[in-house]
């Protein structure tokens, strides 16, 4: 019956301790020594296409976007400023499209070869927006586009 006994409390112990393995234990193991391994998450949480798409969908940028070195370069009124004139000029944004190691930002009316780089926590840390490309269906709607220019135009062949 003793041995019984003790058999019984020890699979109760056990079960304890595997169930709950922040109760307490029946043995004392202030002797030993706990090892904790933690593990680094990265902090990014959005993606460079995903920083870009929100740039051009968003009704107001925000400062928390961006890493602090990056606005010291750069106010937020002028990336809001610089934003608001590449939509203006080409038209209603239609997706970011990826491009080799860059990205293609697509308005209604042409597109802005774009690079970014975003820091550990997922801001904006650098951001170039290159020469504005114009959308043209051909060549024909070039000339009609063309002639339609103040002033005098003409076409040399």
């Amino acid at each position: 019956m003793y041995q019984h006994s003790i058999s019984f409390l020890l699979t109760i112990s056990l079960s304890t301790n595997l169930l709950f393995p922040h109760s307490l234990a029946v043995a004392d193991f202030k002797d030993q020594k706990q090892i904790k391994a933690e593990i680094p998450t990265p902090a990014i949480s959005m993606t460079t296409k995903a920083a870009l798409e929100r740039l051009f969908t968003s009704e107001q940028i925000q400062t928390e976007w961006f890493a602090p070195e990056f606005l010291a370069q750069v106010p937020i009124e002028q990336v809001r400023k610089i934003i608001t004139e590449i939509k203006s000029q080409l038209g209603s944004y239609q997706a970011v499209e990826k491009s080799d190691q860059d990205y293609l930002v697509v308005f209604s009316q042409g597109s802005v070869p774009t690079k970014i780089v975003l820091n550990p926590k997922g801001q904006i840390s650098g951001l170039l927006f290159q020469s504005p490309q114009a959308k043209v269906a051909s060549l024909e709607a070039a000339i009609t586009q063309f002639k339609s220019l103040p002033g005098k135009v003409r076409i040399v062949d």
